[in-house]
């Protein structure tokens, strides 16, 4: 806080006098004269002399009026940024001229001309001063060169935007190629630029999957069953899939978690996928495909494994025990601390006890099934601890 004030004080005071050497700097300089000359008049008997001479109290007086004139423009000096280097040069010169003048008896052999030892003093003093110009000029080839990268680095993040920006707009068309093309779009700036844009990129194809943009002509002449998985969220689903450790470690350091909350994730191929810790609830994952998929501390509640889960609201286990249902697939899918409900309440539906026993789970970390029942038995599911092979 000191440092910022401090700051703060100096810049307020080199505007000042910025604006001294402006455009009032005649009438700033006749302001500092009258004033001066105002005291110089009041305190008369303080600051005059008897013996002295009115002449040397005028040059006092004069030297004093000068520097507070002048004392702006050395301010203004010292803010170049060659003053530094300037006044290195001509105190090594005034350094040089004194060592010189105080030691110029053992310098000077008395058997040679005196232009000689001048001059080898000239080179020695010169050289000294001259060792300050590479260093002064590699320093501002560096600021140069930093300022130039800094524009281009400018230049390139705002063309980075302006891709993202039309990938998302791209997203929002009823055209599905434009669509598919802004989906393609986002996924190769996240590969490109993975630490500035794949969380971005990743909140933004998440919540395309949870609100869909409904195409005037996607497959209108398909029933609903015919149309689910739609090729742009399978696509993202297919992206997805593809995440790889260093992705997943980005997502970390970000606290970022995969939000599907009530999303329509029917029929997907989710195989392999790390979808850990992911908000899960509520949504559909009937006919999915997740074999050794990780879905260790996922949040499943109220989500939604076969079509038995909704069409048996309301009807008895025995009733649609032969329905024909297509199942969630979980073979070697990582549970490990999955939630399938909130301490039973709001359980996940359509769960088999066949297809769970065919995932695998950290036994120390098992998942959470209390108030899950068994979509075809009406049995509550149990875990029966099957270890994962890396576990």
């Amino acid at each position: 806080m000191i440092r910022s004030g401090w700051m703060r004080l100096r810049s307020f005071f080199f505007r000042f006098f910025e604006w001294w050497l402006g455009f009032r700097w005649i009438s700033a300089t006749a302001g500092a004269l009258l004033i001066g000359f105002g005291f110089s008049r009041y305190y008369w008997e303080d600051v005059y002399v008897t013996q002295g001479s009115l002449f040397s109290y005028a040059s006092t007086l004069s030297i004093v009026f000068g520097g507070i004139i002048v004392l702006p423009l050395i301010l203004r000096a010292i803010r170049w940024d060659g003053f530094w280097w300037v006044s290195g040069a001509v105190v090594l010169l005034a350094l040089g001229i004194g060592l010189s003048w105080f030691f110029w008896d053992d310098l000077h052999d008395k058997e040679e001309p005196l232009i000689v030892t001048i001059r080898n003093l000239s080179l020695v003093i010169g050289g000294f001063i001259a060792m300050e110009l590479p260093i002064w000029r590699s320093i501002v080839g560096e600021r140069q060169t930093a300022v130039a990268q800094q524009q281009a680095e400018t230049a390139q993040q705002g063309l980075l935007n302006e891709r993202f920006q039309k990938g998302a707009e791209m997203l929002g068309s009823e055209n599905l190629s434009v669509r598919l093309g802004g989906i393609y779009a986002l996924q190769h700036l996240a590969e490109e630029h993975s630490e500035i844009y794949h969380v971005q990129v990743m909140e933004l194809l998440c919540a395309f999957v949870r609100h869909p943009t409904k195409g005037k002509s996607d497959g209108a002449e398909l029933d609903e069953e015919e149309q689910s998985p739609r090729a742009d969220v399978s696509t993202i689903a297919e992206f997805v899939r593809k995440r790889n450790s260093a992705h997943i470690q980005i997502e970390r350091r970000a606290k970022f978690r995969l939000d599907l909350r009530n999303a329509d994730l029917r029929r997907l191929n989710l195989n392999d996928s790390d979808l850990s810790e992911a908000f899960l609830f509520g949504s559909d994952l009937s006919r999915a495909w997740l074999m050794r998929a990780n879905l260790s501390n996922a949040q499943l509640q109220g989500a939604l494994f076969s079509e038995l889960g909704s069409e048996t609201k309301g009807t008895s286990y025995q009733e649609n025990f032969h329905a024909k249902i297509s199942y969630a697939h979980l073979d070697d899918a990582n549970i490990s601390g999955a939630v399938f409900s909130s301490n039973g309440v709001n359980p996940a539906l359509g769960v088999l006890q066949e297809e769970v026993d065919m995932a695998c789970a950290d036994p120390e970390n098992g998942p959470d099934f209390r108030g899950v029942r068994d979509a075809k038995t009406g049995k509550p599911i149990s875990w029966h601890g099957k270890l994962c092979e890396d576990a």
